[in-house]
């Protein structure tokens, strides 16, 4: 990755509603990043990423999301009761 190429992305505000999906045991820090940075998932590497940076997935639609904690921890079902998120910023 080029990290010098990040000065010529875009800069605009957010102001859109995104969704996250937890179980509810991690509710409480269900939009913490402090771990991210150490832990590898799909899109990151901290092994390999040179500095390790904090990550917070999101998506844009409640289906969406529930999609992604499918893909990523299967079914919910067996696992105990789960929660969709919605972040909005202010």
């Amino acid at each position: 990755m080029n990290l010098a190429a990040v000065a010529l992305l875009p800069v605009f505000a957010e102001n859109r509603t995104w969704y996250r999906v937890a179980g509810t045991r991690w509710i409480l820090s269900a939009i913490a990043t402090a771990h991210t940075s150490v832990t590898s998932s799909r899109f990151y590497d901290p092994y390999s990423a040179s500095p390790q940076f904090p990550t917070l997935y999101l998506a844009d639609s409640p289906l969406v999301a529930m999609f992604e904690a499918l893909a990523l921890f299967g079914s919910p079902a067996p696992r105990g009761s789960w929660t969709s998120i919605c972040c909005q910023a202010i």
